[in-house]
């Protein structure tokens, strides 16, 4: 069975895992080397593929992207058949104080701009992105999917990408879609899903140094940090401000990516700290939390990292089982 029995469509930009081999070789002379055998659906989101060695390494621009395609299909050419060379993918850093449209540009489609409305990258004017993607990509719940296109949870994750483009921390993974046209000449020819790096979006906050400790106990409820960047719109620089006391065993509905760090304050969380950023007058023109237990999923399923403390206090144990020179022969 070529597709899992409870899989009816596979959502744009999902992670899937194929199983591929070799054609006979009579499709092969004709450019038809592989065939599918199997799809599935991997429970990772994009976000676990924001390395050097995934998604950093693909393409970084639309040319680019057409460029490695067809010489891919030169230097191939059982496959030459089967590669796509003109709707190609790249994934880039969105240029700082780029943003989103703060309403739909057509049905159920916002739009990525450059800063002022100007464009976005060389060849690419513009990236549409679904509603429905908004809101997974920024890990938003709530009733804005085939809902209000005005909900608090769309707003709340246009004013996030928004945020993170300031802080040269929005990433886009675009594709070529101009068939897509077809169905409405409103539309974009490129079709796209908003990635945060959270490394980079809150690089100014720093744990747990910043703190004031006082007999083991923290003593202030809360803390405020720079955000460093500026926010078109906003007339003065904004501030970080984390709540120290941390939100616990919360439920809620699951995330939809539980590999990306930040994620609606109505989600399921074992620990996290709400975080919000805004002006000192209005602190949480943003706000949501920051997990930091529930980040399940590591790129390419890699194993975890040893625990170097876990494993010196075994050592420790095992050293004080041992004999000394007096308790036997030397």
């Amino acid at each position: 069975m070529l597709f899992p029995s409870d899989v009816q469509t596979i959502p744009e930009f999902m992670v899937v895992d194929l199983q591929i081999m070799s054609s006979h070789s009579g499709n092969s002379e004709k450019g038809y080397g592989i065939k599918l055998q199997r799809v599935v659906l991997h429970p990772t989101s994009l976000y676990s593929y924001l390395t050097k060695q995934s998604l950093l390494a693909i393409p970084g621009s639309y040319p680019e992207s057409v460029e490695e395609a067809e010489g891919w299909s030169r230097a191939s050419p059982f496959v030459m058949n089967q590669l796509e060379v003109k709707n190609t993918s790249f994934f880039s850093r969105v240029p700082a104080n780029a943003f989103i449209s703060s309403s739909p540009v057509c049905d159920g489609l916002y739009r990525l701009v450059g800063q002022g409305g100007s464009e976005l990258f060389p060849g690419v004017p513009c990236v549409d992105i679904k509603e429905s993607d908004l809101l997974k990509f920024a890990n938003m719940v709530g009733g804005g999917v085939g809902g209000d296109p005005g909900s608090d949870e769309v707003l709340d994750a246009i004013t996030l990408f928004d945020f993170a483009s300031a802080a040269e921390a929005l990433y886009v993974y675009v594709t070529s879609v101009p068939t897509f046209k077809a169905r409405d000449p409103a539309m974009s020819d490129f079709l796209g899903v908003p990635i945060v790096d959270s490394d980079q979006f809150l690089k100014s906050v720093e744990f747990p140094g910043a703190l004031a400790v006082e007999d083991g106990e923290l003593v202030e409820d809360r803390v405020t940090f720079p955000f460093r960047h500026e926010i078109v719109t906003l007339s003065e620089r904004p501030v970080v401000t984390v709540v120290t006391s941390a939100v616990f065993n919360a439920t809620g509905p699951p995330a939809p990516c539980p590999d990306f760090a930040l994620m609606s304050e109505v989600c399921s969380v074992k620990k996290g700290y709400i975080v919000s950023i805004g002006r000192d007058d209005a602190p949480d023109i943003l706000r949501f939390i920051f997990n930091v237990t529930g980040c399940q999923f590591s790129p390419n399923g890699c194993p975890s990292r040893l625990d170097y403390v876990a494993r010196l206090g075994k050592r420790k144990a095992l050293c004080s089982g041992a004999q000394t020179p007096e308790d036997g022969d030397e």
